[in-house]
């Protein structure tokens, strides 16, 4: 048998096109001259591997470049988000808690009623669980049914929208969303469940650069955005704010876009991902698209239930069948403390999986100002200062016919082959020596 393979070998390398195989499968040739020629294909061989490593190593590090595009003359370029939710107020609250809830509230001291105004509000600051219930006070209110009764529609929050000076329906627009603080209305998002019963607003040349107006009822917060993400903890504080009177913002844009191939480029190389391309986790369902601060949020709520086998009723109404109770409650408060107390670092290594969206935008504030009122409601203008002149572009440096290419070379440099060179060794090892 061995003898039989070796025969096929020595035919094989007496009829192969690769350089100094012959030489070697000659039994005419001298040992020193196949011994140079074994040395010779050896080295050869080492070279080919060197050069290929490195090869592999760049494309699989510096397989991007970031450049500038400035052909801006047909550009649509979306307005990112304005997201607005209702900030707390105790008196506020409390006359709900009265209205739906009266003989609840009459039985209840001041810390347990403010107790429930609180919990229909705060995420994980639970100072007054302890106060609000307990084995001598069962709590029997749904948190979720309580912090949706509690808090305002949309109808009650936002009035008299214009874009650029045509007007809204503000209701039909911002769409409702589930945040880390409750429901949100969202204007231009992408990530209700809503999206696409409604086009996307977007500025050209013909447009001009787009502007929001609208009416708000005091004691809100507002956020601006990227499309594709919501209002998060750690949303930027430039762009954010209280609205307590008129206010008129300014600010500018700088988009992403992505040379076609980069789809093509393994994730760990362009570390990003794009919208299309969604967690399969049970805790991402909330959301249409891949955002980062939604998959921040969602990595969260399944930390969140890995600590405590519940969620906060304030996170998205797809997990009712798993809302904490009371008991659970006060295990998230435990959680945000410890959190608090050690740092982030054990969030932060249980989401390396969040990554930057492939199109993120970036916002800058230009310009800020706040005017009295005395009104029971505000104006928000929200405008861009102009239309982005530039937009970062990420560029394929290597693609996979460039390594296959590569391969190619070396294989041919270094030993004459080609890929007819595989098939003529199938060929003379498998068929042509029989």
């Amino acid at each position: 048998m061995f003898s039989r393979i070796l025969s096929r070998l020595f035919f094989f390398g007496a009829n192969s096109n690769i350089h100094g195989l012959r030489y070697i499968s000659d039994r005419n040739r001298s040992w020193i001259s196949r011994l140079f020629w074994i040395t010779a294909l050896c080295l050869c061989g080492w070279g080919l591997l060197m050069i290929l490593f490195g090869t592999l190593k760049t494309f699989n590090q510096d397989t991007l470049s970031f450049t500038l595009d400035t052909n801006r003359l047909l550009w649509n370029t979306a307005f990112p988000s304005i997201t607005v939710c209702e900030k707390f107020h105790y008196l506020r609250v409390l006359r709900k808690l009265n209205k739906f809830y009266p003989d609840l509230m009459q039985s209840m001291d001041y810390d347990q009623k403010k107790f429930f105004a609180e919990i229909s509000f705060t995420e994980t600051n639970c100072n007054l669980c302890k106060t609000g219930c307990g084995p001598d006070n069962n709590c029997p209110i749904n948190f979720r049914e309580l912090a949706e009764k509690v808090r305002e529609p949309c109808s009650e929050l936002i009035h008299g929208c214009s874009w650029q000076d045509k007007e809204l329906d503000c209701c039909k627009y911002f769409l409702p969303i589930d945040s880390e603080f409750g429901l949100c209305y969202s204007f231009n998002t992408l990530q209700s469940r809503l999206s696409g019963t409604v086009p996307l607003f977007k500025s050209n040349r013909t447009t001009g650069p787009g502007y929001l107006s609208f009416y708000v009822y005091k004691r809100l917060l507002v956020y601006i955005h990227g499309s594709d993400d919501v209002p998060w903890v750690k949303s930027d504080l430039d762009m954010r704010f209280d609205v307590n009177d008129n206010i008129d913002f300014i600010f500018e844009m700088i988009e992403m876009s992505n040379d076609q191939q980069v789809k093509e480029i393994d994730l760990d190389a362009r570390k990003c991902r794009y919208p299309q391309e969604v967690l399969k986790n049970y805790f991402e369902k909330p959301y249409k698209l891949y955002g980062y601060s939604t998959c921040m949020i969602t990595c969260e709520t399944e930390l969140m239930f890995k600590q405590c086998e519940c969620v906060h009723h304030l996170r998205d109404n797809t997990f009712t069948d798993i809302t904490c109770n009371f008991t659970g409650l006060i295990c998230l408060s435990l959680f945000a403390e410890d959190k608090n107390k050690f740092g982030t670092d054990q969030v932060e290594k249980h989401c390396q999986h969040c990554i930057p969206s492939c199109e993120e935008i970036q916002l800058t504030k230009i310009h800020y100002n706040t005017y009295e009122t005395d009104d029971d409601y505000s104006r928000v203008d929200i405008k861009m200062a102009n239309l982005p002149n530039i937009r970062y572009k990420r560029n394929v440096i290597h693609s996979n016919l460039d390594l296959v290419v590569s391969i190619g070379g070396l294989a041919g440099l270094f030993f004459g082959a080609s890929l007819l060179s595989i098939v003529e060794a199938i060929y003379l090892i498998f068929f042509r020596a029989t």
